[in-house]
């Protein structure tokens, strides 16, 4: 493969993990943002008129003013309705734990975890209203989980595994009930089993 012309304008490359486009040009990086889209083409042009502007260089003070993004938080508020399902509230707490944080700083937050592994448990339950979710249903969710097989290849979970799991749960509802998303006898309902 050729080294690329000293005059040559940089392609943008795709950072596969965090899925943008990035381009490089006379040791400066560019954030562009997501393949495709207009505000890539949008801001790889304007890096480019200024490119050629300069005589193929940027000029010193030339500033994009993108950054790396940061993920955006979606603000979520729904009332006490029939509306709210299981999947709202799992989708509410993962973005108030994780929302706006890097992968390092998750990597930190142990409940982060514990939350990834509800999103799984919970994720046949998503469409159902969180106002019909009770003792019977998280029973059956927290037994099923027991009876599978782990991911990572180390056999069934343990009770305490289990254990954490079902008080999360208990947890997102207590968290929705305090929103007064979900009412009060919900919670009530779910501590209600106790094995």
């Amino acid at each position: 493969m050729g080294r690329r012309s000293s005059k040559a304008f940089p392609e943008p490359q795709l950072h596969r993990s965090k899925g943008l486009l990035r381009l490089r040009v006379d040791g400066r990086e560019f954030w562009l943002g997501k393949p495709g889209t207009r505000t890539a083409d949008e801001r790889r042009a304007e890096i480019l008129a200024a490119w050629g502007a300069n005589g193929g260089s940027l000029p010193a003070d030339f500033n994009l003013n993108t950054t790396k993004p940061k993920k955006v938080v979606p603000k979520i508020a729904k009332e006490i309705t029939a509306g709210v399902t299981v999947g709202d509230l799992v989708e509410i707490t993962l973005s108030e734990v994780g929302g706006g944080k890097t992968t390092e700083e998750l990597r930190n937050i142990s409940r982060w975890w514990i939350l990834r592994k509800v999103a799984d448990v919970l994720q046949p339950y998503f469409r159902t209203p969180a106002a019909d979710f009770g003792p019977r249903l998280l029973g059956d969710a927290i037994r099923l989980m027991a009876n599978t097989p782990m991911k990572n290849g180390r056999g069934l979970p343990t009770k305490k595994y289990c254990r954490e799991v079902a008080a999360e749960i208990k947890r997102i509802f207590g968290e929705a009930v305090a929103r007064e998303q979900v009412p009060p006898e919900r919670l009530v309902a779910l501590n209600a089993l106790k094995k």
